[in-house]
């Protein structure tokens, strides 16, 4: 046996004489007689050897005791009994010196529960040592309702909160303190020993990603706290790159976007990408009476038509692969379901593909969008929204020009039809296929180096879901002829980016993973542009929603995008679209 098992063996022999000689004290009060007394002490050898024996052999001991149940206890049982019953059929046999017959049923009793108490303190004891030892310090930052729902989550590993009120420090909530401020963070962590900070409220990307710094510079695990779907039980999650944003939810007037969704047949083109898809399945939520989802790869479409019928069993919905550059095709598909409200993000959006590309920028991005209008003309649409980009503005390159393109075509058939025609223009949205975000995270996942073109480089960013919430919500303000911009917050450093992603995969930039400056490819802008300097933005109803008081068509800007980047050829075929559109 083991050494342990030898402890054992030896801690439950002793336990067995304790228990005979506390039965002799019980049974007789404490007055043990003189004979009896003596008869215990010549019986001690017997009772040691019997015991040990028996326990050995019946198995007592190839048991992991640090989960000893029900099941131990029934051996324990078993093991006393079989013991003392062996005692004193030896003990009778052999006469080695009579004790009272209640004295072994004392001592039956105390043996069980003497050695099932030890075995219960040896569970009990392992237990403790272990959650001591995989006990975490844990600080929560914010002293909101928010913090309290955290507070709950980890309320046996809590030290305290920080918070940016200096007033708070020194209260105390749900009886934890407030040890300091969420400035001094670096103070308290080594001051309490803390191992865990968790982020329970909205903060600014620069204080957020300071805290990140400070705790991974301290080696401290930083977590936040987000609401499940049903926003009833929070959980903790590692951050991640949308909480670098720094951008509250988005407040949306649910009852104006059913006003113009619910029971109506909705159209969006591009359905597989991105943002598609991330339309088709907020559209879903408002009941439209058929969600059309057109797009040209079959794959992106087989895949979003799979998700879509799985989360929206109710969903009258219609896959559709078509390309937008086929107009008889469109034109004939528009006529059998007839959309009311149409979402256009089919687009060629790859910068550097569409400047080595840009007659593919042309006929997709311009000559699609004019298809699309041509035929939803046709079919008197009631709104019609086309997914701009910040690109746009004052464009360096190909993309930028045709999405600039495609805002003009958007401004010339609102003034020639009675529907609704507006485009929404935003930046960057994270996690979008071909954006920068992806393409990082590739390379660290190959362990490097990351590419930036430019340090002083800057893109405004959001997440995909926030843009097409605002994106619906603009469709509800749309009066006809606006170009809709969207508030994306304060432009993010590239190089800043890179590195913050470094450091959220648990790496140090610069060692673990090297960043090169590549400079600037063709068509890049240093810093984007949300709207022209002729363009001036007067605010929605809704507060992170802007529109241009400037948008209408102006043929000699679109002449002049045309003759710069993409040549005689799509020069001579402008001349048509203001014919096609008033079909």
């Amino acid at each position: 046996m083991k050494l342990h098992r030898y402890i054992l063996v030896f801690m439950d022999v002793f336990l067995v004489v304790l228990c005979f000689f506390l039965a002799l004290f019980l049974r007789f009060e404490g007055d043990i007689p003189v004979e009896y007394a003596n008869n215990y002490v010549t019986l001690v050898p017997v009772i040691i050897g019997i015991s040990g024996v028996t326990f050995v052999v019946v198995d007592l001991y190839n048991r992991l005791w640090e989960y000893a149940s029900i099941k131990e206890l029934v051996a324990i049982v078993k093991a006393v009994s079989i013991s003392i019953g062996i005692m004193i059929i030896a003990i009778y046999f052999l006469n080695l010196g009579k004790l009272p017959r209640s004295v072994y049923i004392i001592a039956w009793l105390l043996g069980i529960f003497f050695i099932g108490s030890s075995r219960l303190w040896w569970r009990m004891t392992r237990e403790y040592l272990m959650s001591r030892k995989s006990l975490k310090r844990v600080c929560i930052v914010g002293t909101s309702d928010e913090a309290v729902r955290a507070a709950h989550l980890v309320k046996s590993d809590l030290v305290g909160f920080v918070d940016d009120d200096k007033r708070n420090v020194g209260t105390s909530i749900m009886g934890f303190p407030v040890l300091g401020t969420t400035s001094r963070i670096a103070q308290v962590i080594n001051a309490y020993n803390i191992d865990e900070v968790i982020v329970a409220r909205i903060m600014k990307s620069s204080g957020l990603r300071t805290l990140i710094h400070t705790c991974k510079d301290l080696k401290v695990v930083v977590k936040v706290i987000q609401q499940s779907n049903g926003g009833m039980i929070p959980k903790l999650r590692q951050v991640n790159l949308e909480d670098l944003l720094g951008r509250a939810p988005a407040a949306l007037d649910m009852d104006s976007i059913a006003g113009y969704i619910a029971n109506r047949t909705v159209l969006v083109t591009g359905a597989g990408g991105s943002i598609g898809s991330e339309l088709c399945r907020q559209i879903a939520r408002y009941n439209p009476q058929k969600l059309l989802a057109l797009d040209c790869s079959e794959n992106n479409l087989f895949e979003l038509e799979i998700g879509l019928r799985t989360m929206f069993p109710a969903l009258s919905l219609e896959a559709i692969l078509l390309d937008v550059k086929d107009l008889n095709r469109l034109d004939d598909c528009l006529r059998i379901y007839r959309p009311q409200v149409v979402f256009h993000a089919a687009a060629y959006k790859h910068v550097p593909m569409m400047e080595r590309f840009p007659s593919q920028a042309w006929d997709n991005n311009v000559i699609g969008t004019n298809n699309l209008l041509t035929c939803v003309q046709k079919i008197e649409v009631e709104r019609f929204i086309l997914i701009s980009t910040d690109k746009a503005v004052d464009p360096a390159n190909a993309m930028g020009a045709s999405k600039r393109l495609g805002e003009m075509l958007v401004m010339q058939a609102n003034s020639s039809n009675p529907g609704k025609y507006s485009a929404v223009r935003f930046g960057n949205v994270l996690g979008s296929r071909g954006s920068v975000i992806p393409i990082f995270q590739k390379q660290i996942e190959n362990g490097g180096p990351i590419t930036v073109t430019d340090p002083e480089m800057t893109r405004f960013f959001m997440t995909i879901p926030e843009a097409v919430q605002l994106v619906i919500q603009a469709g509800a303000l749309a009066k006809g002829g606006e170009i809709f911009v969207l508030d994306m917050g304060d432009p993010v450093n590239i190089l800043e980016l890179a590195e913050d992603l470094v450091r959220l995969s648990g790496l140090t930039p610069g060692e673990d993973i090297e960043i090169q400056i590549t400079g600037s490819r063709p068509g890049e802008k240093m810093d984007e542009e949300l709207f022209t300097s002729e363009e001036q933005l007067d605010q929605t109803t809704h507060g992170r929603i802007f529109v241009s008081r400037n948008g209408h068509f102006n043929r000699f800007e679109v002449e002049r995008l045309t003759q710069r980047f993409f040549g005689e050829r799509a020069v001579s075929s402008i001349s048509d679209f203001k014919a096609k559109g008033s079909k």
